[in-house]
């Protein structure tokens, strides 16, 4: 990036400004409807709350190596690093899910 162009791009804002959008309506239908979509009580709603947000993230991620690109899969097993930290980041959620509850304040999910 030179000097002169700037830091975030068009396709950069429209690419962050959609997936905020997604986010936001997806995490708001499951706070103010998840309850009842799913017939859970609160505790479980707000774990499958938790998760989706999580899981908003690692999709993000993949969304985000490729900008322009349809394919976003492309080279993606020539990247270790990418897949080592997508690998972990859900391995952690799932640990904090299923066996972290107190501390994440989670319940299992079936």
């Amino acid at each position: 990036v030179g000097r002169t162009e700037p830091l975030i791009t068009n396709v950069m804002w429209r690419n962050l400004i959609a997936q905020a959008l997604y986010q936001v309506t997806v995490l708001l239908i499951l706070q103010f409807k998840g309850s009842s979509i799913f017939g859970v009580t609160e505790k479980v709603k707000d774990t499958i709350i938790f998760n989706s947000f999580v899981l908003c993230q690692v999709f993000n991620e993949f969304n985000a190596r490729k900008l322009e690109k349809k394919n976003i899969f492309k080279g993606i097993l020539k990247n270790k690093l990418f897949l080592g930290i997508v690998g972990m980041t859900i391995v952690l959620q799932v640990v904090m899910v299923e066996f972290l509850k107190r501390f994440a304040n989670t319940e299992r999910l079936n």
